[in-house]
């Protein structure tokens, strides 16, 4: 998982100034990636360590995605999955058109 995070953590931060529709597909697999991550209830502490020195755009999605409650059943935890990853590609393809 750890080589996961940090492949696409770079993809994200590289692409972060001229961002294109492929560019948002990437952030939407790394933000639900996160999700993931915080709905196994791994330490936000533990994910900044991974992802190691990130920039500021990587930063503020981990704080994102930890400010959305963990559930207990499954259904639910993959729903707050594809609904993180929905809001971070919707505002992503926002930049594209503008």
């Amino acid at each position: 998982m750890k080589s996961l995070l940090i492949t696409l953590a770079l993809a994200v931060s590289f692409n972060a100034s001229a961002w294109t529709k492929d560019d948002c597909e990437v952030h939407k697999q790394f933000a639900g990636v996160l999700q993931m991550e915080r709905q196994t209830d791994t330490p936000m502490f533990t994910l900044m360590n991974e992802l190691g020195r990130s920039d500021d755009f990587i930063n503020q999605l981990v704080f994102m995605a930890y400010n959305v409650p963990v559930y207990q059943d499954v259904d639910s935890r993959m729903e707050a999955v594809r609904a993180f990853k929905d809001l971070v590609y919707d505002a992503c393809m926002d930049n594209v058109r503008n």
